[in-house]
């Protein structure tokens, strides 16, 4: 007999932050992000008290123990923990991977060749072969706790940290490894970002996208606007996608969590007859200034 859930949420290294609080330097400097993992982790057990015995959680390396026995005392047989430091654990890999998912990494393998030759680190698999690892492990723990989920109907979601990086990089994989039809969806409101011009500012809108791609839309108190595309599903060795889109009369910058990508001499963001194109990956936001909100969603909705 087993449980079906309609509704999967994928936490990616929540409570980051609430780790290591503790330690004044540390709080010195990160203090803006330990506030705002509080008001985010509020939302997060706000949302489990409200969940239906429809819904699973699947938390991934989650950073304190506090978090996960929180995470057990509401979700129950429905809560799943994966705490191991899997991309480490060669006794595990050998249990854990079957015919089907070694086949899989082969194939991942082979096609970072194809796409990128002999000249790629192999840092680059790093996020998806553990991505791999917890989609082997989630499967295991289903079938272990008498649950199941079809992945042609299942609704995902991706929660935790950091909305650009971890959440973003681990969910376009992991959805592919279990097999889902449609994306795990980034709530934003359910994520800290690492972006700390976002920290202050209002989310407004996700558009969904050709080529599940999504487009996520903020206003900033200094009146700037703020857009970032992600790429919601991949697979290894994909090809890379960009967007192009006039500058009109727009002041724009292409910011990174920490630095500045454009317009800065030999950027890898490029100027086309006043057209930018920007890559689909990674922390590109894009800020504007002399446009408003309507007309800036317009334009980056409709880019190329």
């Amino acid at each position: 007999m087993t449980d079906a859930i309609d509704r999967l949420i994928v936490m990616v290294h929540p409570s980051i932050y609430a780790a290591s609080r503790g330690i004044p330097e540390f709080a010195a400097r990160h203090g803006d992000y330990i506030d705002y993992e509080e008001v985010v982790a509020k939302r997060w057990v706000e949302a489990m008290n409200k969940t239906t015995s429809r819904d699973a959680l699947v938390a991934c390396s989650p950073a304190t123990e506090e978090l996960s026995e929180l995470i057990r005392s509401i979700m129950g047989n429905r809560g799943i923990i994966l705490r191991e430091n899997i991309i480490q654990m060669k006794d595990l890999w050998d249990s854990l991977l079957g015919a089907e998912a070694r086949m899989g990494l082969g194939r991942d393998l082979m096609s970072m060749f194809w796409s990128r030759g002999f000249n790629w680190e192999s840092g680059s698999l790093v996020q998806p072969v553990i991505a791999r690892g917890w989609a082997e492990r989630i499967r295991a723990e289903f079938k272990q706790r008498g649950l199941f989920f079809d992945a042609a109907k299942v609704r995902a979601e991706g929660w935790g940290e950091s909305f650009e990086g971890c959440v973003a990089n681990y969910t376009r994989y992991l959805g592919r490894y279990l097999g889902l039809s449609s994306p795990i969806e980034i709530d934003f409101h359910m994520t800290v970002p690492d972006a700390r011009f976002l920290l202050d500012a209002t989310f407004l809108e996700k558009v969904d996208l050709p080529k599940d791609v999504r487009l996520y839309l903020w206003s900033r108190p200094d009146g700037r606007m703020v857009g970032w595309y992600h790429r919601a599903f991949a697979s290894i060795g994909d090809e890379g996608l960009f967007c192009r889109f006039p500058a009109g009369g727009m002041r724009v910058e292409i910011r990174g969590k920490r630095e500045l990508y454009w317009p800065v001499r030999d950027s890898h963001v490029e100027w086309d007859d006043g057209n930018l194109k920007v890559p689909i990956e990674g922390d590109h936001y894009i800020l504007a200034s002399r446009i408003g909100g309507d007309e800036f969603k317009e334009v980056l909705a409709n880019a190329e």
